[in-house]
């Protein structure tokens, strides 16, 4: 028994099992890298090179094995070290494969693979063989069986179900180490380190899950790698069905054939719900989260059932003879169902939306949308940077849906976000105040700075960073800092957020796009252009109310002052204009 004090102390009791747990052993021809053991009586775990072994009755070091058989070369192939380890033996073998299925790891090739529903070597998949047997393998036929003498055999008859068993896609935020793949369409499933891959729409290295949102670091915290499905290697000359090769293997010929209509429509849409595409009016898009008719919306009916239309009635059901009947009951749920917003630089052709308050969903082509604050149509993403063309590459057309209503309040001359929590509101402010970037970082994207005074200047057409002032004629060296020179390195041209609208968070652009408004402070975590501010006043039911409680601090933290004259005015309203 251990203890802390004294180690490894003898005892009278049995305190350990003292069972060796191992991989099951390897059938013939398998890789034995791991089990170094093989099922068939009389093989051995003979290394070829250090990246593959098996398991064979016998190994010539010069033997190749080519179009099914093994063949005589002048070269040395196989290193021939027999890497078997006599296991212990088993009182019931069968019931240890499954219990090495049932531990939550992957299953090698050869061991039973009905509960992990996931294979550890790549390109290998989990065959159904029948109702009690799965097992993981790279390839499949119907009609083969495996036999003590002579492995696998063709017979007339069908033997295997070939049937792959996969685990269920991941949801979002979840591990995907093992099934590799997302619920989520929209999502794929990025490695963070060698302990954990979760599925995301996004993955940005640098970026840390602390309280309930995304924080950027200064360190890596993800790898970001893709966790791609396992796909089946190419064929090896030497090696059978189980290595890889150079060589041309496919054809490549598309045999596709268009499908015949489908007696189940029913059926269809809620295939067609699953594919990652938005659905069409009257199918299913609890999936999808999106409908792919104009003006139409998910709209939710109950936790089984959302479907795509115009419009929303709690209290009509669908009839065969009737169509859409009024009933006294509710019915509908109504709940608008809709994708996440979309990261900038990631497709929104579908969400339509964008995460990044002050971005939108611009359109690229046909084939492409995204978010961004800005959009020239002349640009390109080339080595990590906007480059500017002489072609024209963007249509910017914005296809940006408004995830809330704006109204208006006539007698108090304000405009007002209206169904956004007070909550709501503070957070995303709050959230968007550590999305400007520090002094000496780039500020192309965000437009906006983090430190007090400092401000974004433009040095050229793929470089801007946030600083107190600007130089035209200074550079910066690594052993000088910055060094005065005789030629002009920065252009110092301020880049600034677009002028926000009454009633939205003005926290980063601290101006306003009503020339007549300022941007008022009301907490720590929310400022809003208005027209006026009155600190006791709060936004109820699509008006303002009095208060007896002091609900607005008022600062004005807009960097331009208000007009003082109708020439300020104008000049403004051309400066918006323009």
């Amino acid at each position: 028994m251990w203890t802390v004090d004294n180690g490894w102390v003898k005892t009278n009791e049995t305190v350990w099992d003292c069972e060796e747990i191992r991989p099951p052993c390897t059938h013939n021809g398998a890789s034995c890298a791991l089990s170094k053991c093989c099922s068939e009586p009389g093989a051995k775990c003979y290394k070829k090179n250090d990246h593959w072994s098996s398991c064979n009755q016998t190994c010539d070091p010069n033997s190749m094995w080519m179009k099914d058989r093994w063949v005589k070369t002048d070269n040395s192939v196989w290193d021939c070290k027999d890497l078997t380890v006599t296991p212990v033996e088993s009182a019931d073998p069968i019931k240890d494969a499954e219990a090495e299925d049932e531990t939550g790891t992957c299953s090698q090739n050869g061991a039973s693979c009905t509960h992990s529903k996931c294979c550890s070597e790549p390109g290998s998949k989990c065959y159904k063989k029948d109702d009690g047997w799965s097992s993981c393998n790279q390839t499949c036929d119907p009609n083969s069986k495996w036999t003590v003498d002579d492995g696998w055999v063709k017979t007339n008859e069908t033997v295997w179900d070939c049937e792959e068993i996969r685990l269920p896609c991941t949801e979002n935020g979840a591990s995907c180490a093992l099934s590799k793949c997302c619920s989520d369409p929209y999502a794929k499933c990025y490695k963070k380190s060698a302990g954990w891959s979760s599925c995301n729409q996004t993955c940005d290295p640098n970026s840390k899950w602390m309280d309930d949102r995304w924080v950027k670091t200064n360190e890596t915290v993800w790898d970001c790698e893709l966790v791609q499905p396992n796909l089946r290697p190419k064929l090896h000359v030497d090696d059978g069905p189980l290595g890889q090769d150079d060589n041309s293997v496919w054809d490549c010929k598309d045999l596709t054939v268009t499908p015949v209509e489908s007696a189940d429509p029913i059926k269809d849409a809620e295939a067609e719900d699953e594919n990652g595409t938005c659905s069409q009016n009257g199918a299913s898009c609890t999936n999808s989260k999106c409908c792919s008719e104009p003006g139409s919306k998910c709209y939710k009916k109950d936790d089984d059932w959302s479907s795509c239309n115009q419009t929303c009635n709690p209290y009509y059901v669908w009839t065969e003879d009737n169509g859409w009947v009024k009933t006294n009951e509710t019915v509908w749920d109504c709940e608008e169902i809709r994708l996440p917003c979309t990261e900038n630089g990631a497709s929104c052709a579908l969400s339509k939306c964008c995460s990044d308050p002050y971005a939108k969903c611009y359109k690229k082509s046909a084939g492409w949308s995204s978010c961004n604050r800005t959009c020239d149509p002349n640009s390109k993403w080339m080595d990590d940077r906007w480059v500017k063309t002489n072609e024209t590459v963007w249509d910017c057309e914005v296809i940006s849906v408004d995830s809330t209503d704006v109204s208006t309040d006539s007698d108090a001359g304000n405009v007002a976000a209206t169904d956004v929590p007070a909550d709501s509101a503070s957070s995303s402010d709050a959230s968007t105040a550590s999305a400007c970037s520090q002094t000496g970082q780039s500020c192309e994207q965000t437009m906006c700075c983090s430190e007090p005074d400092a401000k974004c200047y433009k040095k050229n057409d793929w470089w801007s960073s946030c600083n107190q002032t600007c130089d035209p004629n200074s550079m910066w060296t690594e052993d000088n800092g910055w060094v005065k020179t005789d030629k002009k390195v920065w252009d110092c041209e301020e880049i600034r957020l677009p002028c926000t609208e009454n009633g939205a968070s003005c926290a980063l652009s601290k101006c306003c796009s009503d020339p007549y408004a300022k941007c008022y402070k009301k907490n720590a975590g929310w400022s809003s252009c208005n027209r006026t501010c009155d600190p006791n006043s709060m936004w109820m039911k699509d008006r303002w109310v009095k208060t007896d409680n002091s609900v607005w601090d008022c600062e004005v933290i807009s960097i331009e002052e208000a007009p003082k004259s109708v020439w300020d005015v104008l000049v403004r309203i051309w400066n918006i204009w323009r």
